[in-house]
């Protein structure tokens, strides 16, 4: 049977928190607003640029949080590799699920710009079959959209979402694929409530897809 193996990348693929909080922090210190621990963006970020303004800038005005976040994409944009990179054994994991035959894309919140130049640095020497970003007017997780479009032709095929935030979960929950959580990611497994598995590291994810 056909599979397809559908990835969250910031926390689950690679390791962005560094790069994303530094990013923020130089624009709160811009405004002299308070700056935050880069441990702290483990639980500002999942939901879009926009969110991740809003916990970081706190109690402000909407207008000041999409300057906060404007200001954000540009920074961020600036800076996407410093020090950013694929968590360990992530080529391991997807050197075995594309050597079985599984397809894979991905799902992300983060603009779909910086995410195909995450990719093009990072992930280049994979054949994704679709990556997908935020995009304007596209309803972000944990809306179910964008992974029913993704997978729209492979009737029959076995859906696997990957994440590594309860938004994941949720959103592969909605879409009705099976929902793995990465426990090395960003939150730990306390996020992940109901997922039909939980990885502790990436080859985990590559067994269980492969074997089941």
């Amino acid at each position: 049977m056909e599979k397809i193996a559908i990835f969250d990348l910031d926390g689950t693929l690679i390791n962005t928190l560094f790069d994303i909080g530094a990013s923020m922090n130089r624009v709160l210190e811009r405004h002299g607003l308070k700056t935050h621990p880069i441990d702290a963006y483990k639980y500002f970020v999942g939901n879009g640029a926009l969110k991740l303004a809003e916990r970081a800038s706190g109690n402000i005005s909407h207008d000041m949080n999409i300057q906060l976040c404007e200001e954000y994409n540009a920074e961020y944009g600036a800076n996407l590799v410093c020090d950013t990179k694929p968590y360990d054994s992530i080529y391991d994991m997807l050197n075995a699920l594309t050597q079985a035959g599984v397809k894979i894309g991905i799902f992300t919140n983060k603009p779909h710009a910086d995410m195909l130049s995450l990719v093009d640095k990072l992930l280049y020497m994979y054949d994704w079959f679709d990556m997908n970003g935020q995009k304007a007017g596209v309803p972000l997780k944990p809306y179910p959209d964008v992974l029913l479009k993704m997978t729209e032709n492979f009737d029959g095929a076995k859906k696997y979402f990957v994440g590594d935030t309860i938004v994941d979960i949720e959103t592969g929950k909605n879409a009705k694929f099976t929902t793995i959580g990465c426990a090395w990611g960003f939150r730990g497994k306390s996020e992940f409530g109901d997922a039909d598995f939980v990885a502790d590291y990436p080859m985990d994810v590559a067994k269980y897809i492969i074997e089941d």
